[in-house]
């Protein structure tokens, strides 16, 4: 790998989000040291993980990604695939391609979904529904060619408006509702409509909207089904939750057989979210949004909006019954309908009311892409790269958390379907295990035993000829990724996710929180590297501590803002941090602990504070690493998780 091939890849990482600011100075730092490339260092400091550096490569080759299309940049992220904006070479035209790497699909229903998605889009001509244009494999990467829309989705103007006027939201919807019903006398189902999937963008010559109202384009039929068993029948032998929470259907959440019923369910709560400026049915996470809208069934009609006139309040409600037979039954109904609401609004109100200046409005071509050119020019320790907004898939964790409105969810059931019931009685006891698992571990309290393992000497500060001779086993475990968190965790204090110095989530916190060393599958880890980034912010002390299974203290880590500590059995080992510019790095350090053959390794800053030795065997049975703040003030800590280790 070329060093030009590697900061061009290094600049994409940060560009894209893939890398913080504060891990871009620990990069160079350890370049100043080592003289090694960039993107080696970010590998082997396990800041960039396999998928990512399949997204990375292909901005090395932008021509090589799919025959007779040039990658110009990066659109986004779902929880399938990647999307890219390109030229056309040989039509000179820009599109949209969506790509998935087979070699690191999370499973072999991904790739079929994927080709059911090309097909059901190559099927549908409608003009608010985006068209295919190619599709195919090349280099183990499957990719779907789209027209390209200069626009931005719903969900992101939500953001920034926090609500449509009602006029402007029925006018949106009778363009989806025409969409879907095009769909559906093709035989296809979308079942994930939602805000994130309606493209917003400026209206074709001709097309009878006022000049205030965006065009929509239907977006992303990953999750679409045919209403042909034959043709959906790769597909269909498996029973799903698939869909976006918020805007699911009953039946959906059931995992019964949908129709185009369930996609009009899904166009109400969507109406109902652009209007009131939230989702009728909340909740803290996918499973609480889904407890709470079968518990409530038709009672969140109870909440009447404001925002909404009686004759479109009506209209949602009967689109939104929980038992899909009260529902309106088709798309002519609904049509007129909605035809019935605009008519009124528009008789009692301003219908050349703004709503939003389309001329000002910074469409995904010129605002939203990351382009080629701004990842081969030289990236700037201050810019601030843009990762709170993107979809979580719930399978990877690879991006962002239940914070935003459009995540989608799916649960997978191989064997049958799960009736919701089954779904809250699994909840529930798994609720009750963690409890009962929590009393066991953890029936201390939070406080540590004074007791010590001695194996003779531990500490041996500065040791110079180390040599580690490891492995990485997979990609991170990820315990806190700067957007969410694994939930079974146990803290004392208070924690909650912020801001930090540069803008980016962080876990904040005053007080302990303990994180098991375990793999992906909850089996304890015997070699493996532990690490995390952290800011003193306002607290005094801010350290880690390694428990054994019965909550001793093996040692602790303890660091001020200048110096680190590691304390065992009597025995101290310092060194000191390095003082950053907090311009630029806002005092960001790196905590790192290596769990080795015969010892562990403690580094922070990328320098050696010591190493402790183990005792023979397994005697200290599954281990906890403990973070601590203490003071008056919070500590900031962000990019925790473990790393497997091989030894070779």
């Amino acid at each position: 790998m070329t060093k030009s091939s590697s900061q061009t890849e290094i600049n994409a990482a940060v560009e894209l989000g893939l890398l913080s600011q504060s891990q871009l100075v620990s990069i160079r730092e350890a370049q100043q040291a080592s003289n090694g490339s960039a993107l080696e260092i970010a590998i082997r400091k396990g800041f960039l993980n396999r998928k990512q550096l399949d997204l990375l490569k292909i901005f090395a080759d932008p021509l090589d990604v799919v025959p007779g299309y040039k990658i110009d940049g990066f659109l986004g992220k779902g929880g399938v695939g990647t999307v890219f904006k390109a030229t056309q070479l040989r039509m000179d035209r820009p599109v949209a391609i969506k790509t998935i790497n087979l070699t690191s699909a999370r499973n072999d229903l991904t790739p079929k979904r994927f080709e059911r998605e090309a097909k059901i889009v190559g099927q549908l001509r409608h003009p608010n529904i985006i068209s295919a244009i190619d599709f195919g494999i090349h280099h183990e990467q499957l990719y779907l060619v789209m027209e390209f829309i200069d626009g931005i989705d719903a969900e992101k103007l939500l953001k920034e408006k926090k609500s449509f006027s009602e006029t402007h939201a029925w006018y949106i919807a009778r363009q989806v509702s025409h969409a879907l019903e095009n769909a559906h006398q093709l035989g296809v189902i979308h079942r994930d409509i939602k805000p994130g999937n309606l493209i917003l963008t400026k209206a074709p010559a001709g097309i009878p909207i006022p000049s205030s109202v965006p065009f929509v384009k239907v977006a992303d039929f990953g999750l679409a089904k045919f209403t042909d068993a034959q043709r959906d029948a790769t597909i269909t032998m498996e029973q799903a939750i698939s869909g976006t929470p918020y805007y699911m259907s009953p039946e959906q959440i059931k995992a019964t057989e949908v129709d185009h019923r369930s996609d009009i369910y899904s166009l109400g709560t969507t109406i109902w979210h652009m209007v009131a400026g939230a989702p009728p049915v909340a909740g803290t996470g996918p499973l609480d949004v889904i407890t709470n809208k079968m518990k409530l069934e038709d009672d969140w009609f109870s909440q009447w909006p404001s925002e909404l006139s009686e004759q479109g309040f009506e209209l949602l409600k009967r689109m939104c019954r929980h038992d899909r037979a009260q529902r309106i039954d088709t798309y002519a109904e609904l049509n007129a309908e909605i035809e019935a609401v605009i008519h009124r609004l528009d008789e009692n109100s301003d219908a050349d009311s703004n709503f939003i200046e389309l001329d000002d409005l910074e469409f995904t071509a010129t605002a939203k892409v990351t382009t080629i050119q701004d990842l081969v020019t030289a990236v700037d320790v201050d810019r601030n790269p843009v990762a709170d907004d993107q979809t979580r898939d719930l399978v990877t964790g690879e991006t962002a958390s239940f914070g935003t409105h459009g995540q989608e969810f799916e649960l997978v059931n191989i064997k049958g379907r799960w009736p919701v019931s089954t779904l809250v009685a699994t909840a529930l006891g798994a609720l009750v295990l963690a409890v009962a698992v929590w009393f066991f571990l953890f029936a201390d309290g939070g406080t540590t035993k004074s007791s010590l393992y001695k194996p003779g000497r531990r500490i041996n500060a500065g040791d110079p000829n180390l040599t580690r001779l490891t492995e990485f086993v997979g990609p991170p475990i990820f315990l806190f990724n700067g957007r969410d968190m694994i939930p079974t965790q146990r803290f004392t204090g208070t924690w909650d996710v912020a801001k930090g110095g540069e803008g980016e989530a962080v876990l904040s916190g005053n007080g302990t929180r303990d994180f098991r060393c375990l793999n992906g599958q909850r089996r304890p880890l015997k070699y493996f590297r532990f690490v995390n980034g952290f800011r003193h912010h306002e607290a005094k002390w801010v350290g880690f501590r390694l428990l054994d299974d019965s909550k001793n203290v093996l040692f602790e880590v303890e660091t001020n803002s200048s110096m680190a500590t590691l304390k065992n059995d009597g025995e101290e080992a310092t060194c000191t941090l390095d003082q950053f510019n907090e311009e630029t790095s806002f005092g960001y350090h790196q905590f790192s602990l290596e769990s080795q053959p015969g010892h562990w390794h403690i580094e922070v800053d990328s320098k050696l504070l010591g190493k402790i030795a183990k005792p023979p065997g397994n005697a200290l049975g599954n281990l906890t690493v403990q973070i601590f703040a203490t003071g008056k003030g919070p500590g900031h800590f962000e990019q925790i998780y473990f790393r497997q280790l091989k030894m070779n």
